[in-house]
């Protein structure tokens, strides 16, 4: 075996360093807004827990202190432990996938450039999976607060999971699009 397929082959840290800085996910910049959006979701839902408002801004619109058992739209209410335990995995098998996955990683196969779209999204999705976790370790529930007509209430954390997922369902799409031509 010479140098070379020896590197190719190497498993280990080698590897799973390379595999970190490929996927960008670790770089300071990208803690840093995990960070941000996690800390701007917990403050807001502390003032939310504070005043407890229930102020309607428009017919369809209001802003209402609810708390939430469940995971998805209040589903799974009946084991707020099983339900931070479910949600870790999800987020680590999410975590897993995306880093794992050589179709999702960020470089694109033609140009070599970086795609910047599924760190984005995955950014998004961590943070909001994350920040509802630490509501559930910390209250044993999620707050949310926004309120649309008869869709189940939310909260910040939540916006970022749907639009991060909304990303990458259009990327992924997108791609495969690219690849057929």
């Amino acid at each position: 075996m010479n140098n070379n397929s020896r590197k190719e082959t190497k498993g280990g840290c080698g590897s799973f360093k390379a595999l970190m800085h490929k996927c960008n996910l670790f770089s300071i910049k990208s803690i840093l807004v995990i960070t941000f959006f996690i800390g701007l979701d917990f403050f807001v839902k502390l003032i939310v827990e504070n005043i407890k408002p229930d102020i309607h801004l428009f017919s369809i619109f209001s802003i209402k202190y609810t708390t939430n058992t469940g995971i998805a739209f209040g589903f799974f209410k009946s084991n707020p432990n099983l339900n931070a335990l479910l949600v870790l995995v999800i987020l680590s098998v999410f975590l897993y996938l995306f880093c794992f996955n050589k179709n999702i990683l960020l470089e694109d196969s033609k140009t070599k450039k970086n795609n910047k779209i599924p760190l984005i999204a995955v950014i998004l999705i961590l943070s909001g999976g994350i920040s509802n976790l630490i509501d559930r370790l910390i209250y044993g529930y999620v707050i949310d607060f926004i309120s649309i007509g008869s869709w189940p209430n939310f909260n910040l954390a939540d916006s970022y999971i749907t639009i991060g997922v909304i990303m990458m369902i259009l990327f992924i799409y997108s791609s495969e699009q690219k690849k057929k031509k």
